[in-house]
């Protein structure tokens, strides 16, 4: 969440508020915010709602935005189209909406290794959350790839950054679905009924065992 943490420090200095002041009226600790503002700890979207509800602006706010440049920018970099293509890890408001779904199925992700046991079968209960919560993170990036690519995004380096961080949380549902299911199947029936997408059919062969 490259950008957050200074955006974040400057909303603050703008209300001129210290850090124990910001960190009071958001809940959290002194050292969270410290932490965050150099950019050595990823806020979670719970830690980032506090924070904006107690600057008195939206969680998209504390992601720098990309400007299009003025005529008269471009102009005086005419001679430095490097310097004119360089985006200095600013966000438009779509690219941060992608952090904060990664961020938020990076803590879920979590959540799900405490409920997948080392050995045995996970209960079919959360076996089933598991498998809908995966199909939903997955077509929400579906969705998210296309109107990413419609929107005109697709070739900024920040969209790509985005969509490798949301990819790999995908990638790592589907790894933790298959490791909850791995000793009722073998993969390629697993493959098999995934594909299939037959919820049914994948809690009945669960419940069978």
């Amino acid at each position: 969440m490259a950008g957050v943490g200074g955006e974040i420090k400057r909303l603050r200095e703008g209300l001129d508020w210290s850090q124990p002041q910001l960190a009071v009226r958001a809940g959290v600790a002194v050292s969270a915010v410290s932490q965050i503002e150099n950019g050595r700890r990823s806020p979670n979207v719970g830690t980032l709602e506090k924070i904006a509800d107690a600057l008195g602006v939206e969680v998209v706010d504390l992601f720098p935005k990309a400007q299009a440049p003025l005529q008269l920018d471009l102009e005086e970099r005419s001679g430095a189209p490097e310097q004119a293509e360089k985006s200095e890890n600013l966000y438009t408001p779509y690219e941060a909406l992608g952090r904060i779904l990664a961020s938020e199925w990076e803590d879920a992700a979590r959540g799900w290794d405490e409920k997948i046991p080392a050995e045995g079968l996970i209960s079919e209960i959360n076996f089933g959350r598991l498998l809908e919560w995966t199909l939903e993170i997955n077509r929400t990036l579906s969705a998210y790839v296309v109107v990413g690519r419609d929107s005109g995004y697709a070739q900024r380096e920040e969209m790509q950054d985005t969509l490798r961080i949301m990819e790999a949380v995908v990638s790592e549902a589907f790894e933790k679905l298959r490791r909850a299911f791995e000793p009722v199947k073998t993969y390629r029936e697993f493959r098999q009924i995934w594909e299939a997408n037959d919820l049914d059919a994948i809690m009945s062969e669960v419940e069978s065992r």
